[in-house]
């Protein structure tokens, strides 16, 4: 968010870009902002996990509303953004136990 000032000299907050992703995602936060970084200012990206239909139709609603506001969006499921982004390649593959240390 950046701080500007209007026409009048009051300060007004500039949203960068916009993401809603499950919070099992939170673990990869710095990879998934740094994805969100290579989209344009004031771009929307949703993530939604592939098993859960409601989320992504609840989303997909989202998206609709967000286009019709002018942003550009960006909607992927969890296992696209995997694919894509070359530092989750590792942990489509990897057991489950591996991705539950620490709990």
């Amino acid at each position: 968010m950046k701080n500007v000032y209007d026409t009048y000299g009051y300060w007004e907050a500039r949203l960068d870009n916009i993401a809603i992703v499950p919070a099992s995602m939170l673990p990869f936060q710095k990879t998934v902002q740094e994805l969100i970084h290579t989209l344009l200012q004031g771009a929307v990206f949703l993530c939604h996990a592939e098993e859960n239909t409601r989320q992504r139709k609840l989303l997909e609603r989202v998206e609709e509303t967000f286009r019709q506001q002018g942003h550009a969006v960006m909607h992927l499921s969890m296992e696209q953004v995997y694919k894509n982004t070359p530092n989750f390649s590792c942990i489509l593959y990897a057991p489950k136990s591996v991705l539950h240390w620490g709990r």
